[in-house]
């Protein structure tokens, strides 16, 4: 009788040790906010500029991945993901794991709302699903202060035309080249990260980040402000209209903002080109 008692016990106990088992996997971010500047009337989620970032730890003491295997969202599959014990690891997601694109007219929805995946991690021959939020919000900005988004550069061009007055025929300036500064104030207490700087070419419809392949971002620390250098490398082209984005974020918030850029600098004199 006492050797089946302590039997059971040791069953229990084993038993117990595996249903208390927790998960290794402790999120410093389980949830983000998309939030969509609405001041000068703004309406969409630019989705596919923003790149979802919740960052979690490796408790345990081995090896934790993401089961992809049977994972399938709107997005399609999750990333790959291995972490080591103690260690920090970033999971980047994009918006379209937790919204049907279908249901966004390729733009974003246009209200607030929310959504929830679960996210699988395979530890020790077990799976701990860990919930993630993404939540869009409409509203003022969360993380900046700005410039007004529309931007009038006449004089910046005007100054490549000295001799506008001048009744003859002069050379068309080849090379109206300049730099222009947009101001972005962080309204947080914490640092966050801005576009670092953007170009725009005369024969691209919008102006771009400065780096090529990705994207390139500056820290902000809180309530400092950053001027973004904008270059405007427009050959002759005197009148124009170019757009671009501006990405902001902090830990958990997300927000892109459109920029405007617009001569509407006409020539007085007689111009010919060059060539």
């Amino acid at each position: 009788m006492k050797k089946t008692v302590i039997v059971i016990l040791t069953l229990f106990s084993l038993s117990a040790g595996v249903f208390a088992q927790k998960s290794p996997v402790t999120f410093l971010n389980n949830t983000c906010t998309i939030n969509v500047d609405t001041t000068y009337g703004e309406k969409f989620v630019r989705t596919h500029l923003i790149d979802l970032q919740y960052k979690f730890v490796n408790k345990g003491e081995h090896v934790t991945f993401i089961e992809t295997k049977d994972t399938d969202y709107y997005g399609g599959k999750l990333p790959d993901c291995i972490t080591k014990p103690k260690d920090t690891t970033v999971l980047v997601l994009n918006f379209d794991k937790f919204f049907d694109p279908r249901n966004k007219n390729g733009l974003g929805i246009q209200k607030h709302t929310s959504s929830v995946i679960n996210v699988p991690f395979y530890y020790e021959g077990e799976i701990y699903n860990e919930k993630l939020t993404l939540n869009c919000t409409f509203g003022k900005s969360k993380l900046i202060e700005y410039d007004n988004p529309l931007q009038i550069v006449t004089d910046s061009v005007a100054k490549f035309f000295i001799y506008d007055n001048n009744n003859d025929t002069t050379i068309m300036p080849d090379l109206i080249h300049f730099t222009f500064y947009y101001s972005v104030k962080n309204i947080t207490n914490k640092p966050i990260w801005c576009t670092k700087a953007m170009i725009g070419w005369y024969d691209v419809p919008e102006i771009r980040d400065m780096v090529w392949n990705g994207r390139d971002f500056i820290i902000i620390p809180p309530h400092k402000t950053y001027k973004i250098p904008i270059q405007m490398c427009m050959a002759s082209k005197h009148k124009f209209s170019k757009g671009g984005n501006i990405i902001v974020f902090s830990e958990n918030v997300f927000e892109v903002h459109t920029i405007t850029l617009k001569s509407d600098f006409e020539p007085q004199g007689k111009y010919k080109y060059k060539y």
